[in-house]
């Protein structure tokens, strides 16, 4: 359901997670709302001391709190807390996210930071092919992270209701499509070769943003214009 109109201008505001790639959109969309943000650094409180939470919680009072790392476990808690104590929660489910701050592990990050830097690294080396996994068949739908934060914002201001929302932009691309794109913008001009040996995953993953949508609000930012800010925020992040 709709809710009253919330205004953020002037509430004290507190992002957990603010240093993580959502959490640091959050705080960067939360200027333009003239919140007043709280900042709790990990060496003041231990989030995973109920004791310690209870006792910051009970002396800072932020009015509004964004999560910005919960998973499925956390959904469910806030589904649980708002049905038995009649919490003003909501949860959001975001598509493949990416942007500012990414993780560009060479093992252990996503399919977007994953790319821009194989594709970079290739292009440094002057290499002739670089390997994307699986056929490039799979459709796969990806969201800059800003706009998941204003979605996260717009949802804070304007929307109460106990069912999950879904934040995407309601369009989809091949992996083969995808790869050939964040090449283009790196500028990686060599061959893109697929290895059919490695798992594909799920045919396609697209969220339905119906209800996002109704609610007045959709994303802003293009693939190419995403893609193109996340490679520049690669390039002055360190690539690590």
């Amino acid at each position: 359901m709709a809710a009253t109109p919330f205004e953020l201008k002037g509430k004290s505001v507190y992002v957990a997670g603010h240093r993580g790639m959502v959490g640091a959109a959050l705080m960067r969309r939360l200027v333009q709302e003239n919140a007043r943000l709280v900042i709790l650094e990990r060496s003041e409180v231990d989030l995973r001391d109920q004791a310690q939470v209870f006792d910051w919680f009970a002396k800072a009072r932020p009015q509004v709190v964004f999560l910005a790392a919960a998973k499925v476990g956390g959904i469910k808690m806030v589904e649980a807390y708002r049905s038995q104590y009649g919490s003003d929660f909501i949860s959001v489910m975001p598509s493949n996210l990416y942007g500012p701050r990414d993780n560009y592990h060479p093992e252990y990050s996503h399919v977007v930071a994953a790319l821009i830097r194989r594709f970079h690294e290739a292009k440094v080396a002057d290499k002739r092919s670089v390997v994307v996994w699986g056929t490039g068949a799979p459709r796969r739908e990806f969201l800059y992270v800003d706009d998941m934060a204003d979605a996260c914002v717009h949802l804070m201001k304007t929307y109460s209701g106990a069912d999950l929302v879904n934040i995407g932009t309601g369009e989809d691309i091949t992996i083969g499509e995808f790869a050939r794109v964040v090449a283009d913008i790196v500028g990686y001009r060599g061959e893109i070769t697929f290895d059919t040996s490695r798992p594909d995953g799920p045919p396609r993953k697209l969220l339905d943003v119906s209800r996002l949508a109704k609610l007045g609000w959709r994303a802003k930012t293009s693939l190419k214009d995403g893609i193109q800010q996340a490679y520049q925020a690669f390039l002055t992040s360190g690539n690590d």
